[in-house]
């Protein structure tokens, strides 16, 4: 983010979690930031976090969807350890299930045409399958960057490599990577 956050950038990001990246965002951008957190429980943390770091930026407690189509509310499944809370079921080891709360939806085309953003920052553990399935509403709108961090071991490989061939067909490149390829810097193509 730091390295390719600019002071202008008008951010969306999806998968707050406790606020680290949002947190990080917003004193680089003086808070122009709305961030996703899908699980309610996580709220109050996220607001305690914005006030010992001195920041504001908005939080929607629900799930972004590019599907115009989609339920007004989808299943979420939050885990012991909120970083593995997802919209996906899946079972890994290292995730204990909690509970599941339907959480409600906003469309993706309404928000980016109000707010229009210009880096999407995307971590919501497999989400990003059904996220980057339309991806003709991300090439039209004024998205010029996007991290994201994909979840093979949710979504499976397969899955993973149609999210990145979705963007590159979109007109983003790949401008960067992780070590272990999950987490991608793309850049729209100029």
């Amino acid at each position: 983010i730091k390295k390719h956050l600019a002071a202008g950038d008008i951010v969306i990001e999806l998968g707050t979690s406790i606020g680290f990246n949002a947190i990080t965002i917003a004193k680089i951008n003086t808070g122009k930031v709305v961030t996703y957190e899908a699980n309610p429980g996580l709220m109050s943390l996220i607001q305690k976090n914005q006030q010992l770091n001195n920041v504001s930026f908005e939080v929607r407690n629900k799930i972004l969807v590019t599907d115009p189509a989609a339920p007004l509310r989808i299943a979420f499944n939050i885990a012991k350890n909120p970083c593995m809370s997802s919209s996906k079921q899946f079972i890994l080891k290292e995730q204990v299930m909690k509970e599941v709360r339907d959480v409600e939806t906003e469309y993706a085309g309404t928000v980016f045409d109000r707010l229009l953003p210009t880096f999407l920052v995307v971590d919501i553990e497999g989400g990003e399958e059904d996220f980057f399935r339309n991806v003709d509403l991300v090439a039209k709108s004024t998205i010029q960057k996007i991290l994201l961090e994909i979840h093979p071991e949710i979504i499976g490989d397969e899955a993973c490599r149609t999210v990145v061939n979705n963007l590159l067909q979109a007109g983003f490149v790949v401008v960067s990577q992780s070590d272990d390829e999950t987490v991608l810097f793309f850049k729209r193509k100029s």
